[in-house]
């Protein structure tokens, strides 16, 4: 499952910053060959996060825990399909603590390629995909409007995306439309039949067309065989091929292309300059991978043996600090993870288990960045 990156959501929670850690303190770079992982080759155990229902304020020593649950399914949000059917999503309480709370009975509802709920109050949820807003005067679901510097888009209920340039009437974009993703100033868009087109802003070369022209109609990257996924940070894009193969393009100076090296000093992406930053480029030393996702000056890989590796911009523990990374690291003390959401909070799931770690809930000292995957319990607070 993968979200390409997007402007919030009035609706929708904060903005997601590039803080999801590789984490330098506990991860190594990948090796050429990678052997295949299982839940007894995890590295060490890890640490129990306490839930929010003991955490939160308006708890107190009287009110019994509520049982915690396995998890079936990992959502945006961090939200979680527990093994009792009930949707349950961490979010922060008037004391500045996490708690569980379900969302609305009877709202989950598909939209398109999304999975949308309402909270308990009335707020709009996305669990999969772009997500929705909500249409409170028709009481349904409807695509949400993706704010970018040089246009806001739209992937419609049609497969098709329609952009709006300030001024000027909305205009369709491009038609059989899988997948959208919106950087700050360009959008990029996986086609039906696996072609990627992208349009906007192109300073930094994240059109992947080999130029640095910005442009208000698509164009399409130069890519060597058909993709079936994309993602989307702020300044650079990344597509997976069927063979797990990834490659990106665009702002390299967080170390986003994965290629191995940061770029020389000076060494920007304007006309003339060297084509790995204006064509799309293979990540190196990365196993294949089953699912990938951006976010800011970062991006995320799942690999098909289930590891997680990530490059670009990447929390560094002992420094307390966002440092570039150019090539993947994998990160550490996680068994097999078939589930990954990236955000604030970063949470992967291995059966019916999750392990998180951030800045946000579901930990309840909001602030305190947790620098290791920690098991999560899940329960509805009381």
């Amino acid at each position: 499952m993968t979200r390409p990156w997007r402007s919030p959501r009035a609706a929708g929670g904060t903005l997601r910053v590039a803080l999801f850690a590789s984490l330098l303190c506990s991860c190594h770079s990948p090796q050429a060959v990678i052997s295949q992982v299982t839940a007894s080759s995890a590295s060490g155990q890890a640490p129990i996060a306490m839930t929010p229902a003991f955490a939160s304020a308006s708890a107190t020593s009287a009110t019994p825990p509520a049982p915690s649950h396995a998890v079936r399914r990992l959502f945006d949000g961090p939200c979680v399909e527990l093994d009792d059917g009930q949707i349950v999503c961490s979010t922060e309480d008037d004391a500045q603590g996490c708690r569980f709370e379900p969302v609305r009975a009877g709202s989950v509802a598909p939209m398109g390629d999304s999975l949308c709920a309402l909270s308990l109050s009335g707020q709009a949820l996305s669990l999969h995909g772009l997500g929705c807003d909500w249409d409170a005067k028709a009481e349904r679901f409807v695509p949400p409007l993706l704010k970018g510097q040089m246009f806001s888009c739209r992937h419609e209920l049609d497969a098709s995306v329609s952009c709006f340039l300030e001024g000027k009437p909305p205009r369709t974009m491009l038609k059989q439309v899988r997948m959208l993703g919106g950087g700050v100033g360009f959008f990029c868009a996986l086609r039906v039949k696996g072609d990627v087109w992208c349009w906007g802003e192109n300073d930094e070369g994240g059109l992947g067309d080999g130029h640095s022209y910005r442009t208000e109609r698509p164009v399409r990257v130069k890519l060597w065989q058909t993709a079936d996924e994309i993602a989307v940070g702020s300044q650079h894009a990344c597509a997976r091929f069927g063979n797990g193969v990834v490659v990106c393009w665009g702002e390299h100076s967080r170390g986003q292309l994965g290629i191995g090296h940061l770029p020389s000093p000076g060494d920007i992406p304007e006309p003339g300059s060297p084509a790995e930053y204006l064509n799309p480029q293979t990540v190196q030393a990365l196993p294949p991978v089953a699912s990938i996702q951006a976010l800011g000056a970062e991006t995320c890989a799942l690999t098909r043996s289930g590891e997680v590796y990530c490059w670009g911009e990447l929390w560094d523990a002992q420094r307390r600090d966002a440092v570039p990374v150019a090539s993947p690291r994998l990160l550490t003390g996680l068994p097999r993870v078939e589930e990954l959401e990236l955000g604030t909070t970063s949470c992967a799931r291995s059966g019916g288990e999750v392990f998180c770690w951030g800045d946000a809930c579901p930990f309840t000292q909001i602030g305190e960045f947790v620098d290791r995957p920690t098991r999560v319990e899940w329960a509805v607070s009381p």
